[in-house]
């Protein structure tokens, strides 16, 4: 028995709409059907809502569950995706941040129903639009070590997982479909009567995204490479038709014709709206400061602390930015920044043989380059007003904590990219404080012409630096969430005095 399940999720409440998501699932449920090869299907397209789908899904996934006999199980998704470094979130139609785990469909929970069918091959094909936030890879897992750590839990006999991009990264589509969807369609389209495997398909859209550095698919392979998807007859090629791209650049001839330059400068033009001019992002800089200046806390956050915005024009006076400079060697895209770094340290020619041996066992830090460099941070290689903003949290009480919310940014010609963090200060005295370390940066980039976006990305982090004070006070004092709740019983009477 062969299963096969495909989310589309193309309208939300509260994040940018995907329109080619439904044809995407359209196209992907007419190519499955067209096999022969799956015995039930269960098809959510509609748009409904997070519990509905999750209610739908687990009733389908209950009807196999105890089968013997299901061989294969497919599934498919498009729609956004966000990575937090802990887990992969599918956002469903009425997403909302504050109820993320209510209102997405997770990597781990479609993993679960999928293993509870046992089946001896998993595939999953996900084209998911980033929309959002995620970790700085180097403080977090990275999304193709969450994915393979996924991929051999133990139920996976085989699998084949397709991603459709690295989550720094954004899954395309024109008004039509998804660049990824298409390629898997195409992989049958342009194949030859016959058998084709899964690896077959896989090896085609890696190749059809192998110049293209914006997007590169991920794949996940436990199997022979003997799996096949199924068998192309030319009536069956015949079933599907797919859409054009809605742009196309001309197949190249040793000839320029006039309708070549005329389609290469309307491509050109229509790639020209998404650039900024320097004048145009100092407007947007300006902008962003009267929201920040303006920005009031709620009553409860101003009844406690005093709130108090600095634009920093100086990257010296943050914590060491090491992992923003690894972030930018490691990019492909173009950015006015580049990483900054010690020079190496220069011997004497005539040290001595001890030292000379304790240098080459030593331990060299995770920063420190083959040439000898050392990685410091970065800078910003652009004229710009101000390059972070830090949003410090004063408390007007002893017994609760300073905080600070910071961003710095980095900027290309076309995009933003912001990193930020949160954190709490220890007192060094009564005088001093000083931020706690280890600090967990998290990164989100957005397209410069999305000003509404930009300045909404500001609103939405400091509501989520308030309810995170909040609620660290909240944990320090063990006051219970919901003041209807009964309070905890003074522990100081029942527990043992701590050294630690």
């Amino acid at each position: 028995m062969n299963l096969a399940l495909l989310v589309g999720v193309s309208k939300y409440s509260n994040l940018k709409d995907l329109l080619a998501c439904q044809a995407d699932v359209e196209l992907m449920t007419k190519i499955l059907k067209a096999t022969n090869k799956y015995d039930d299907f269960l098809v959510i397209s509609e748009n409904k809502k997070a519990a509905e789908v999750k209610a739908n899904i687990t009733e389908w996934i209950k009807t196999y569950e105890g089968k013997k006999d299901i061989e294969e199980i497919f599934f498919y998704l498009t729609g956004h995706g966000d990575f937090d470094g802990d887990e992969f979130y599918f956002p469903l139609s009425d997403f909302t941040e504050e109820h993320r785990n209510q209102t997405s469909l997770t990597n781990s929970e479609i993993d679960k129903w999928l293993r509870s069918l046992s089946p001896l091959l998993a595939v999953k094909v996900v084209d998911a639009c980033r929309s959002g936030i995620q970790y700085v890879k180097n403080t977090e897992q990275s999304f193709d070590t969450y994915l393979s750590k996924s991929a051999v839990q133990p139920g996976f006999k085989k699998c084949y997982f397709m991603f459709s991009s690295m989550l720094d990264q954004d899954s395309r589509q024109d008004s039509k479909l998804s660049y990824f969807t298409r390629s898997f369609a195409d992989a049958i389209k342009n194949r030859e009567p016959g058998k084709i495997r899964f690896q077959d398909i896989a090896d085609y859209i890696a190749d059809d995204f192998r110049r293209d550095s914006r997007q590169k698919p991920f794949f996940i392979t436990q199997g022979n490479n003997t799996e096949e998807f199924c068998e192309i007859t030319p009536s069956f090629k015949a079933l599907f038709a797919l859409p054009a791209p809605t742009i196309q650049l001309p197949v190249n001839t040793n000839k320029i014709t006039e309708t070549q330059l005329t389609n290469l400068l309307e491509l050109v033009k229509a790639n020209e709206k998404e650039y900024c001019t320097e004048k145009e992002v100092w407007g947007l800089f300006e902008d962003t400061k009267k929201e920040i200046e303006n920005y009031k806390p709620t009553k409860n956050l101003d009844d406690l602390y005093n709130i108090t915005p600095e634009f920093i024009q100086n990257l010296s006076t943050l914590p060491p930015l090491e992992v923003i400079g690894e972030w930018l060697e490691q990019t492909q895209d173009t950015f006015f920044a580049e990483p900054v770094y010690d020079k190496p340290v220069e011997y004497n020619r005539y040290y001595d043989l001890n030292a000379k041996l304790l240098e080459s066992v030593r331990v060299r830090s995770k920063y420190e380059r083959s040439d000898g460099r050392t990685l410091k941070g970065f800078r910003s290689t652009a004229d710009l007003e101000y390059l972070g903003i830090r949003v410090l949290a004063v408390p007007k009480y002893l017994s609760i904590p300073q905080a600070e919310c910071t961003v710095v940014f980095v900027i290309s010609k076309t995009q933003i990219r912001f990193f930020y963090y949160q954190t709490l200060y220890r007192d060094v005295n009564w005088q001093k404080r000083e931020p706690v370390a280890n600090l967990k940066w998290r990164t989100s980039a957005y397209k410069l012409k999305d000003q509404t976006g930009i300045l909404n990305f500001f609103k939405k982090i400091l509501g989520e630096f308030e309810e995170w004070l909040i609620s660290q006070i909240r944990d320090k004092l063990d006051v219970a969430t919901d003041p209807s709740q009964p309070q905890p019983k003074d522990k100081t009477k029942e527990s043992n005095v701590s050294n630690k």
